[in-house]
């Protein structure tokens, strides 16, 4: 890695190399490095002991708030109710959209200018960690105390601390086939 690379960064890229990473729709992640369009939900970070009310999507989703909330739960509702959405509340055609947790790399393109990661959580993402006995660990990141918007790790899917905030965000179906 070249002088001043940031360590966290370093570790996420050992990360990549470690383990085989998978999106929600279970193909193989990697960065996705082309120019896309992308609708990311729009709110500050909450700070610590904060718990922002429910959003319009979130209601929507039928989720109680954003904090707290297991994977397991957040995958289930935008199965349930996401195509709903971006079709019904957004006009988009969900064969070619879908409502996701914000993709790792899209926190990290956009979280400096929006000043994501300077707070003691992590942030959902929509990858997984798939470790050597072939289960899946949530990927989560952001955490200001583990190296902020570089920040990566992976959690059960069960795992619901209050440590935890879901961001989502509209991304073309096509950034979640294998290449």
């Amino acid at each position: 890695m070249p002088p001043g690379f940031p360590e966290a960064l370093r570790d996420g890229v050992e990360m990549f190399m470690i383990h085989p990473l998978v999106n929600s729709g279970g193909a193989r992640y990697l960065p996705w490095l082309v120019a896309e369009d992308v609708l990311v939900e729009d709110f500050p970070d909450p700070v610590e002991g904060e718990f922002p009310a429910a959003s319009e999507l979130l209601k929507s989703l039928r989720l109680p708030n954003r904090r707290g909330l297991p994977r397991v739960a957040i995958e289930q509702a935008l199965l349930m109710h996401g195509a709903r959405l971006l079709e019904q509340d957004l006009g988009l055609d969900p064969r070619v959209f879908r409502l996701v947790c914000i993709p790792s790399d899209v926190y990290v393109r956009l979280g400096e200018a929006e000043g994501w990661g300077r707070q003691p959580f992590w942030t959902h993402f929509d990858e997984y960690l798939v470790m050597a006995n072939g289960r899946l660990r949530a990927l989560v990141g952001g955490d200001s105390r583990f190296g902020g918007l570089y920040d990566l790790v992976g959690v059960g899917r069960a795992y619901d601390s209050d440590r935890l905030v879901a961001r989502f965000a509209v991304v073309q179906r096509a950034r979640m086939v294998a290449w």
